[in-house]
């Protein structure tokens, strides 16, 4: 409708004509055949006619001319100063000019440009429409008050868009309101579905639309169709005066396209209202066309009241002059005019309500009427003054599919809530994790005499449960609302207690590689006061690259629009500075990880229950198979905040499971099994006590003497191994394992070949028996059990010992 008629132009014209002295004409320059044209030459036909039927004015008569033909702009505007013209820009300026040029008044109807208000360019322009310097701040304040902070605006790319766009984005700064999308169309609207596109990536859900009428309603088709789907109880669109809704129009849409409306909201000058003596006057055009009432636009009754506001002026005019009509010269520019000065005298009811003017022109009363679309129909809920910005509501809105709630300027807000199913059951995994953690600190504390935990080293056991327990506590960082702790927590709990734990893998493994990498067979006296200045130190560096982080742009709450989801994530200000120390932490650990799997490789013939290489490898596999895993989905996909949560926590879960079973779990079975391994012991058998009529025994070929005992042994190659009873027969070039259980000894055994075994004190009361594929570890209950079988196995292998190969392992501390 704004771009039909940019500018109606009323001027104050009383020019004297033949009819007679006292009857002055109004003057329009509006081309017929156009619908719009034909009612307003309707409404000052109707203005001036109740003008005169009431003998309003004493002085004075008024008559309408209509000159249609566009040729006669400049002649109307030098010989005749009353017009009414629907102008583009460039005619209106010009218009105006002249206006000024032979001092007489200019009035619009829904002009309502602000630069209009500058009296030094238009200084006989007065409106009876509110300047956009008002509807921007009054639409600005409506959405202020409705606590929506985030919004899309579209502005058609003419003078009236342009104009009301920079009104309203002042207003929306000062407001704090924040545009996540500002797209300007093209008058042909051959860009609307870029327009579409463009808001939709944004994630805006309150949209402003500053167009004509028929704009929007292109604009809403597409925005409602299934490729954008942007027309739901989740969007809000609100239009300017100029996007009103056409309700003649929406009617002849499908079912579908009119619920699209529902919700709709429009803002009006308090003009557009629908009063009774625009009731009576749109009653008396249907009458007299026949057309629905409904068809009959608002914004006509002000230009009714802009016929009676130049009567008015005109006759304040008259009283304070002291001039008579006859007078009235319109066609000298030196004859004193109708001005301002009596236009702000002019105080009436009209048909667009209470009219009054201040100096710039301007009405005074400058309320917005919002219309609320409702099945098919236009519903005024309520009205916001653009000089104040109060919002008073008059009936309940409904929004889109007929909701009365106030939607969210923003996506519905995804979160991690450990009262949803999925994350309590991870936060209950975790949990466990901790309490059995906890549990397994105890029960190494208890059983630290134990062996086979002795020989682990008891402060190492700990420190690898205390940095599982840091991972399993993690989960609290993602569970709970997230903070600037959380965030934090988040960082260091994960980071931390992965370095706690792969620093003491490391230098546990990096002992056994030092002892075992020794072809010298020299004395290696590892201290653990020295191991645990190593953990230290590679906990320390993973520490100073985290208080760098946390110094130079640490990751904070920051909420994450995208265009169906929103959600808080922690965040640094510069992602760039994140990634950097994310691939720092990454590379760092990943080092650690494949120098622990490098050395455990390396070390994987001499395992033992306390330094098992097979473990370790197993261990770094599994976790570097869930870290690859989790990084490449992470920085490789789109996923949000909360999938990423499920995916993180599962893996951690796991790589976190494997480890504690690798290196604590296993052990504490063993012991648990055997009901501690301290008190198992060796003894040497007799013949009487090996049933001799067994098939077992007839399969033994011996030759020389044989030594026969009954051991506890367990296998270093598997996984799942624990402690077993075992006979031990030794021959002169070998020995073998046989199962026995009961005093039953089993048929199959597996045989060591002296020539390549390898005895080497693992610890006190213990050593390992190694060949190029088996690893066996014989624990004893004290060192003279152990001391008796080596020297056994020794003087079995004779042959071997002369050939210079030693049975003695190297002297180890722990």
């Amino acid at each position: 409708m704004k771009q039909l008629l940019n500018v109606i132009i009323g001027v104050a014209f009383m020019l004297f004509r033949s009819v007679g002295a006292r009857e002055f004409t109004i003057a329009g320059i509006l081309p017929t055949g156009q619908w719009y044209n034909e009612q307003l030459n309707y409404v000052v036909k109707q203005a001036v006619k109740d003008i005169n039927e009431a003998n309003l004015f004493s002085k004075f008569k008024l008559n309408y001319q209509n000159m249609s033909s566009v040729s006669s702009k400049v002649v109307a505007v030098k010989n005749v100063i009353s017009m009414m013209s629907q102008a583009n820009q460039t005619d209106r300026m010009a218009i105006s000019l002249a206006a000024q040029a032979y001092n007489v008044l200019q009035c619009a109807g829904v002009s309502t440009n602000p630069s209009l208000s500058d009296k030094s360019s238009y200084g006989n322009f007065f409106r009876t429409v509110a300047s956009d310097d008002f509807q921007g701040p009054a639409i600005a304040s409506y959405i202020y008050q409705m606590g929506w902070k985030k919004i899309g605006l579209i502005t058609i790319n003419s003078d009236y868009g342009l104009s009301l766009g920079q009104v309203f984005q002042k207003k929306t700064v000062e407001l704090g309101i924040k545009i996540l999308a500002h797209y300007s169309y093209s008058e042909d609207l051959s860009d609307l579905k870029t327009c579409a596109k463009v808001i939709k990536n944004s994630g805006a859900k309150i949209i402003v639309f500053v167009g004509n009428t028929n704009d929007i309603v292109q604009y809403m088709k597409i925005a409602g169709s299934d490729e954008f789907k942007m027309v739901s109880k989740d969007f809000v669109y609100l239009g300017s005066d100029g996007a009103s809704l056409d309700i003649s129009e929406v009617k002849s849409f499908s079912q579908k396209q009119r619920d699209g409306f529902n919700g709709y909201l429009n803002f009006l000058n308090k003009g557009y209202a629908d009063t009774p003596l625009f009731d009576k006057i749109s009653k008396s055009w249907s009458n007299s066309t026949g057309a629905p009432v409904d068809q009959f636009p608002l914004t006509l009754g002000l230009y009714y009241d802009c016929v009676y506001s130049i009567a008015y002026a005109f006759d304040d005019y008259l009283k304070n002059t002291d001039r008579s009509p006859e007078e009235y010269s319109s066609t000298d520019p030196s004859s004193p005019k109708v001005t301002l000065k009596n236009v702000f005298n002019v105080k009436f009811t009209g048909a667009s309500g209470e009219v009054s003017f201040d100096e710039n022109g301007d009405p005074i009363s400058s309320p917005y009427i919002i219309q609320n679309f409702q099945t098919d129909r236009l519903i005024t809920v309520g009205f916001v003054d653009g000089r104040t910005g109060v919002y008073t509501p008059l009936l309940e809105t409904i929004f889109n599919e007929n909701s009365t709630a106030i939607p969210s300027d923003s996506n519905p807000m995804s979160a991690i809530r450990i009262t949803d199913a999925a994350p309590m059951i991870i936060t209950i995994f975790y949990i466990l994790g901790i309490i059995v953690t906890l549990a397994s600190m105890v029960f190494i504390f208890i059983k630290r005499d134990v062996p086979t935990i002795k020989c682990l080293s008891t402060p190492f056991l700990l420190i690898i449960l205390c940095g599982i327990l840091v991972i399993w506590t993690s989960i609290f960082g993602f569970v709970t609302p997230y903070s600037i702790g959380a965030c934090a927590y988040q960082q260091w709990s994960l980071w931390i207690g992965y370095g706690i734990v792969m620093g003491a893998v490391l230098v546990k493994v990096f002992r056994i590689w030092r002892i075992f990498d020794n072809e010298a067979m020299k004395k290696r006296n590892l201290k653990n006061s020295v191991l645990f200045l190593y953990t230290f130190m590679i906990v320390f560096c993973e520490v100073i690259i985290l208080v760098v982080f946390s110094i130079v742009d640490p990751p904070l709450p920051t909420k994450v629009d995208l265009s169906t989801k929103s959600y808080i994530d922690c965040l640094s200000k510069d992602s760039l500075v994140q990634n950097g120390f994310n691939a720092a932490l990454i590379s760092y650990n990943g080092v650690l990880l494949i120098i622990v799997t490098y050395l455990a490789y390396k070390t994987r013939n001499v395992k033992s229950i306390y330094r098992e290489s097979t473990y370790i490898v197993q261990m770094c596999t599994q976790v570097l198979l869930c870290a690859s895993i989790t990084v490449v989905i992470c920085y490789l996909s789109n996923n949000t905040v909360i999938e990423l949560f499920y995916i993180k926590m599962i893996a951690i879960a796991v790589a976190t499971l494997v480890t504690y079973f690798s290196l604590i779990g296993r052990v504490i079975i063993a012991v648990v099994s055997e009901g501690g391994v301290q008190e198992l012991t060796i003894s040497k058998m007799g013949k009487s006590d090996v049933d001799s009529s067994s098939s077992a025994r007839k399969s033994i070929v011996t030759t020389g003497n044989k030594e026969q005992y009954v051991v506890v042994v367990k296998d270093c190659k598997s996984l799942m191994s624990t402690w077993k009873q075992t006979l031990l027969v030794a021959n002169n070039t070998d020995f073998m394992f046989y199962s026995y259980q009961n005093a039953i000894q089993a048929s199959d055994g597996v045989c060591f070949n002296l020539k390549d075994a390898t005895f080497a004190n693992s610890a006190e009361n213990s050593f390992n028996i190694v060949s190029k594929h088996k690893s066996y570890l014989v624990q004893c209950s004290n060192a003279g059990d152990m001391q008796n079988l080596i020297s056994v196995l020794q003087k079995a292998g004779t042959k071997v010992l002369k050939s210079g190969v030693t049975t003695a392992g190297p002297e180890v501390s722990v």
